[in-house]
């Protein structure tokens, strides 16, 4: 069977050929030989079953002058591997061995990961993710030494819930691309929320996604790199005497954020500092106030 077709491009006049595979018949690639005479191109077209096929080269160097050719054997067996992968009944376990062979070889840089445990559906793992009961998060953050409280797992929960979830509710986490974190990012911006609380709703979704792809449920993380919002919000500054009398003069229905306000005012202590202050922490012999959480 003959090794080959002999075309002539109607764009650029060129002999271009189509190559066959000598046992099926069928295709394996096409390739433009860069001449408009016929003979010349017969001659270049056998060279190339003699001596190997170019790869395909966009610019103006000739794909001819490629120095490294494939052989016509390693075209035919790279068709006949891609369409056995094409048709076979293939399960998770056999494309991990085709992607962990792959890699082996230096092929491929992505890790090996499970397609199913990608293939959740993103806002339920979001949501998962800040469980605090359950969250494996959790667990690693608190056996490691590490801080996270249950107010920033249901806060993280709240803003996903109002704004991840209209966004991307139904769509699975492997999904999930670079430009659709972009996009969100782009839509939330224009919320006149502050920049500290824009981060914070970024992050409920990013850093989920950074613990999926270093646990192999994603391939690569897409939130990897993404830009925050920069703090160019104006300086707090401090209440005058005279604001925090004309304050403290109105009636607080709150006693207890009435107290905590005044303990602030007086002490100096921060918020986290008032609200760990417990029934124990409280000397009314000595008269003195413990200050030993946050």
């Amino acid at each position: 069977m003959r090794g080959f077709n002999l075309y002539r491009q109607s764009k650029t006049g060129n002999y271009a050929a189509e190559i066959l595979n000598p046992e099926t018949g069928q295709r394996i690639c096409y390739r433009s030989t860069m001449t408009k005479n016929r003979d010349e191109a017969l001659i270049i077209v056998s060279g190339w079953l003699q001596d190997g096929i170019p790869e395909r080269k966009r610019g103006r160097i000739p794909v001819y002058k490629k120095p490294e050719p494939q052989t016509l054997e390693a075209v035919s067996s790279l068709t006949g591997i891609l369409k056995i992968i094409e048709n076979i009944e293939l399960d998770t376990a056999g494309a991990l061995r085709i992607a962990e062979v792959l890699r082996n070889r230096g092929l491929l840089s992505l890790p090996a990961t499970d397609a199913k445990r990608g293939s959740i559906e993103f806002i339920t793992y979001l949501k998962n993710f800040f469980d605090y009961e359950k969250s494996a998060y959790v667990r690693e953050k608190l056996a490691h030494g590490q801080s996270i409280g249950r107010g920033y797992c249901m806060e993280a929960t709240r803003r996903i819930e109002r704004f991840w979830a209209p966004q991307f509710q139904g769509r699975q986490m492997a999904s999930i691309t670079r430009k659709d974190l972009k996009d969100f990012s782009l839509h939330i911006a224009g919320m006149g929320y502050s920049s500290y609380h824009l981060n914070s709703i970024l992050k409920a979704g990013t850093v989920p996604l950074g613990y999926a792809a270093q646990e192999g449920f994603i391939p690569s993380n897409p939130a990897a790199g993404l830009k925050m919002y920069s703090n160019n919000e104006q300086k707090r500054g401090c209440l005058t005497p005279q604001e925090v009398e004309m304050v403290f003069s109105h009636y607080w229905k709150d006693k207890a954020a009435y107290a905590g306000n005044a303990l602030a005012m007086t002490t100096g202590l921060r918020l986290g500092e008032v609200l760990a202050i417990s029934k124990n922490d409280i000397d009314i012999e000595k008269n003195v106030l413990h200050i030993r959480h946050s």
